[in-house]
């Protein structure tokens, strides 16, 4: 008897989340409260802060999306992320970015 094959995309499989200007400025707050450079225990209690229902982040997805946004501000990726929120927290976000 042929045994079924496995779906890779199966129901095993997280969906993908896409992390919007919001759930950055959250991010940077927990990132700026812990240091978790310092001590990379501390990712963890930053995915459980800034995770809910509909949003559920690894520690080392938040690790990895803190880097990003770090290389992106970095290098002058300014005008991309201003489109995508209002002005106010896009200026709370570039506030954030200079710690």
């Amino acid at each position: 008897m042929a045994s079924k094959p496995v779906d890779p995309f199966g129901p095993t499989r997280k969906a993908r989340v896409n992390f919007r200007l919001n759930d950055d400025i959250e991010l940077l707050k927990s990132v700026l409260a812990r240091n978790p450079w310092s001590d990379t225990s501390r990712w963890e209690a930053i995915s459980r802060e800034i995770s809910r229902d509909d949003f559920i982040v690894s520690s080392r997805r938040a690790s990895e999306r803190a880097e990003l946004l770090l290389k992106s501000y970095r290098a002058e990726d300014r005008l991309k992320r201003s489109k995508s929120g209002t002005e106010e927290l896009y200026d709370e976000y570039k506030k954030l970015m200079k710690f």
